[in-house]
């Protein structure tokens, strides 16, 4: 069996929370970045939901994030792990990445789509940004986690305009990025 390749675009990013062989930059072409999930089992409650990151399918798009190479004999226990970490809507994907290095790597990301009861999809970076203000779950307030994500994106060299546009309106760019 060949080696495991999980793609990660929001929180896995920087917090895997599992063990893997090697990382890397990647990309998957055909999909964006977009708040349009609602959390209630890490950001939010559910009485409050928070807003994470899903992928959505947009023709021409491309969403970087980050490849973990997995050892064949953790594919197992690593997958039950991410099913768990993921429950509150999202879904395993096959998925064809390509590598900062220019090597095309098949793997597995998790998506929310519009078949699970927290995807929401909101046209409104405004109402996005005003959710997140106020939302806070088991894992962390929900600013801290598009504070993570915006800036674990910069460490890499990726501007994604959805993800700054809402942390512009929440107003938390001009505060220390590393807490």
């Amino acid at each position: 069996m060949d080696d495991l390749w999980i793609f990660g675009y929001g929180s896995i990013m920087w917090s895997p929370l599992f063990a893997y062989q090697s990382s890397a930059s990647a990309c998957v072409n055909g999909w964006e970045r977009k708040f349009w999930q609602e959390s209630t089992d890490h950001r939010g409650t559910k009485d409050f939901p928070g807003r994470v990151v899903t992928i959505t399918p947009k023709n021409k798009a491309r969403c970087w994030g980050v490849a973990f190479r997995i050892a064949n004999q953790d594919h197992e226990n690593i997958l039950l792990a991410l099913d768990e970490r993921e429950k509150n809507g999202y879904r395993r994907l096959n998925i064809e990445a390509r590598l900062s290095c220019g090597a095309v790597i098949n793997g597995i990301t998790y998506i929310a789509g519009s078949e699970n009861p927290f995807f929401s999809p909101c046209l409104s970076p405004e109402s996005i940004a005003n959710q997140i203000k106020l939302a806070s779950g088991p894992s962390g307030s929900n600013v801290e986690y598009i504070m993570l994500l915006s800036s674990t994106l910069r460490v890499l060299g990726i501007y994604d305009h959805h993800v700054e546009k809402i942390l512009d309106l929440i107003g938390e760019n001009s505060k220390d990025e590393n807490h």
